[in-house]
């Protein structure tokens, strides 16, 4: 992991923000939950943004499936500051959210 080779799986990312005490986003390279909380993250502005990622576009534009998630503007923050080594899908981007809150809960 430590030389790009190869990607840790979510329940090491997990343990590892754990054990370093600190959160998986930032763990991953994100900013801090307050900045984020500053970001403009509505999901108009994702829709909007050229630059958001394809996956994640097609989350933000799928009412039904965020509404049913009840996704936070922290959330859609931290989903945005992600720079995966490979494109993430909109399903990819909800597994990445379902962790990120299995680790606040822990």
């Amino acid at each position: 992991m430590e030389r790009g080779k190869r990607a840790p799986s979510i329940e090491m990312v997990k343990a590892l923000a754990q054990a370093l005490g600190v959160s998986v986003h930032w763990l991953l390279g994100g900013e801090n939950d307050a900045t984020l909380a500053t970001m403009e993250t509505g999901t108009e502005h994702l829709l909007a943004d050229s630059k958001t990622p394809v996956g994640l576009a097609t989350l933000a534009g799928d009412a039904a499936l965020g509404d049913i998630l009840s996704i936070r503007s922290v959330e859609w923050g931290a989903l945005r500051s992600l720079t995966p080594p490979e494109p993430l899908t909109k399903e990819g981007y909800v597994a990445i959210l379902l962790a990120l809150r299995g680790h606040r809960q822990v």
